[in-house]
Formats: structure tokens, sequence, C-alpha cells
């Protein structure tokens, strides 16, 4: 009975080895992510830092969203910007945009994007605990 028990425990463990090399390995079809999208993301996470860096909205009772619409030329230079959604307050929506102004200028941009230029989409969240 000792060498049955040794038995079904060695095959169990190869069973279980087997269930994690099946789903460890991913398929060959699996979606990679290609250089230009890796560069574009590595990118947008620099121009972020940067802009994170400035950001220093003036003190209020509720939380704000402002979203930002601006263009940077292939050497990092700004080229425009604009209020894509306000906030609602005017302090907070200048303080976006003076932020992205002091950023500036950013990181060339990664040769592999190969664009002219680069528009990014950026939101400044100003959360307050306990407020929508």
């Amino acid at each position: 009975m000792g060498k049955n028990n040794n038995l079904l425990i060695s095959l169990g463990v190869i069973f279980l080895a087997f269930l994690f090399l099946a789903f460890s390995v991913k398929p060959s079809y699996a979606k990679k992510e290609d250089a230009k999208t890796i560069a574009g993301k590595e990118y947008i996470s620099l121009v972020q830092k940067q802009i994170k860096k400035q950001w220093h909205p003036p003190k209020n009772k509720t939380s704000n969203k402002v979203k930002v619409l601006f263009v940077i030329d292939k050497n990092g230079n700004l080229i425009s910007h604009e209020i894509k959604k306000s906030s609602g307050n005017e302090k907070i929506d200048e303080a976006a945009i003076e932020a992205i102004k002091k950023a500036a200028p950013f990181p060339k941009v990664p040769d592999v994007l190969s664009e002219k230029s680069v528009t990014v989409d950026f939101d400044f969240d100003y959360k307050i605990l306990g407020s929508k």
C-alpha cells in the first residue's frame, strides 16, 4: 500500500506540474505590443511625470477635473494647448495650463514613433476626500 501511495503522490505532482506549465505558457497568438506602442507609453509616462511636478492647483472645497488637449512637436516643444473640458473653476483650469507650460519643453519624441508631433489628451484630477 505504501508503494501505491507514493505512486499516486508522484503522479499527482507530475499532473500539477503539467497544469502549471499549461497555464503559464502564453500562446504564440497572444497579443504582443510592438516597439511603437511601448515607446509611446514610455514617452507619455515621461510627459506625465514632468507635468505632475508642475501641477499646483489652488485650494478648493470640491473635487474638479480638467481635460486639456496639447500638442508636442518632434523636438519636445509645446506647440499648442486648449481646455477640452473645463472644471468649472477658472483658477483650476489656468493652473492646468500653467503646469503644461512650465513642464515644457518635453523630452524629444522617440524616433520609432515617426510622427511630426504628438497630441496628448490629459486629465487633471483635483480630488477632495469625501467630495464627489
